[in-house]
C-alpha cells in the first residue's frame, strides 16, 4: 500500500491554544486618560478649595468650622493723661500738681507759713494778668474758701518762679490746701460797707509797707486817688536809691506836674500823686500802676483787689 501509515487523521487532531485575547486590556488607555483629567482638576481647583478653606464666610470654611462667632471690635481706650489739670476747678495745691486756665499755667506749688511759691508761665504768646480779674482761691480741706490772692504780672511762655503772698493765711504744714483759678465779674466781688456821708461821699484808705493809698467814692463809685510813697535810702544801695528816684520822678513828669511830684525829704524821698476825676484828668498810657483804678470803678472791686495784694484797707 502505498499509503503513509504516520499521516494522522484530520479527524483526530485537537485545535491547540497558543494566545488569550483579554477583553480588560482594551479599556487601559481610557482609564489613563481619566485619571490625567482628574488629576488636572484637582491641581486647578487646589487655590479655589484653599481660599475657601481661609474665608470663614465661605460655605466649606461654615461646612468644617461651624459659623463664624461676631466680636465687637475692641476701642482703643486713650489712657493718655492730660497735660494740664482745669485750673477752673479745685485741685491740690501740690508740687507735681499743674493747672491751666486759659492762656496762663501754674505749677510746682509749695506752702510755707503765708506764701505760695510757685512756677508760671503763659501757655501761648504774652499774658498780662493785671488786665484781668483772675484770682486764685484758696481752699481748706473742708472745702472751706481761706482767701484770694490776685494773680499779677505779665507772662510769656518762659517759666518765672513767682511767690503769692496769702495775706491773712498761715498754712499748716500738717493739712492739705487746694485751689482754683477764678475770674470775676463786677457781680462777683463781695458787697463792701463804706462810711458815707449825707451825699454818698466816702473813702477806703489801702497801706503796705511804705505806701498809702486813698480812694475817694460817691455812692461806691471812684472819683479820685491820692497816693502817698515813701522811700528810705537805707533800705537799698546807692545804685538802686538813684534809679529808684529817678523811676518816680519820670513818672510823676509823665502825669504831670499839678497831678504828681517828688520831694526829697531827710533820709530818702516822697513821691505823691492826687488824681481827681472830676476834673476830667485821664491817666496817660504810659503811665502803668494796677493800683491806679479808673474813673467810676466799684469800690467793692477795688477793696477785693487790694486786700488780695496784701494791702490792709479800712
Amino acid at each position: 500500500m502505498g499509503e503513509n501509515n504516520n499521516q494522522q487523521d484530520p479527524r483526530l487532531i485537537q485545535p491547540e491554544i497558543i494566545g488569550e485575547l483579554r477583553k480588560d486590556k482594551i479599556g487601559k488607555p481610557i482609564l489613563v486618560i481619566e485619571l490625567f483629567l482628574l488629576f488636572g482638576i484637582v491641581l486647578a481647583a487646589l487655590p479655589l478649595i484653599n481660599n475657601q478653606l481661609n474665608d470663614e464666610q465661605s460655605q466649606l470654611y461654615k461646612l468644617i468650622h461651624g459659623a463664624p462667632v461676631d466680636i465687637a471690635p475692641t476701642i482703643p481706650v486713650d489712657t493718655k493723661k492730660e497735660e494740664f489739670l482745669d485750673g477752673s476747678k479745685v485741685n491740690l495745691l501740690a508740687f507735681d500738681t499743674k493747672m491751666k486756665y486759659e492762656n496762663i499755667v501754674i505749677q510746682n506749688f509749695e506752702l510755707s507759713n503765708g506764701i505760695i511759691s510757685c512756677v508760671m508761665y503763659a501757655y501761648n504768646g504774652i499774658i498780662d494778668l493785671d488786665k484781668k480779674d483772675l484770682y486764685l482761691e484758696i481752699t481748706s480741706t473742708s472745702d472751706q474758701v481761706l482767701g484770694a490772692i490776685k494773680l499779677v504780672g505779665t507772662f510769656d511762655n518762659v517759666e518765672q518762679h513767682v511767690k503769692l503772698e496769702a495775706y491773712g493765711i498761715q498754712f499748716n504744714p500738717n493739712l492739705s490746701y487746694s485751689g482754683k483759678i477764678v475770674e470775676m465779674t463786677d457781680d462777683d466781688f463781695p458787697q463792701i460797707e463804706l462810711n458815707e456821708d449825707t451825699n454818698g461821699f466816702a473813702t477806703l484808705t489801702c497801706t503796705k509797707d511804705n505806701r498809702s493809698i486813698q480812694y475817694y467814692f460817691q455812692n461806691k463809685f471812684l472819683i479820685k486817688i491820692d497816693d502817698t510813697v515813701y522811700h528810705a535810702i537805707s533800705d537799698y544801695t546807692d545804685d538802686e536809691y538813684l534809679n529808684l528816684l529817678k523811676e518816680y520822678q519820670d513818672k510823676a513828669s509823665k502825669l504831670g506836674a499839678t497831678v504828681a511830684s517828688v520831694n526829697e525829704v531827710m533820709n530818702g524821698f516822697q513821691y505823691r500823686a492826687i488824681i481827681d476825676y472830676d476834673t476830667k484828668y485821664v491817666i496817660p498810657d504810659s503811665v502803668v500802676d494796677y493800683n491806679y483804678y479808673p474813673e467810676n470803678a466799684l469800690a467793692k472791686k477795688i477793696a477785693y483787689a487790694q486786700k488780695s495784694k496784701g494791702f490792709d484797707c479800712k
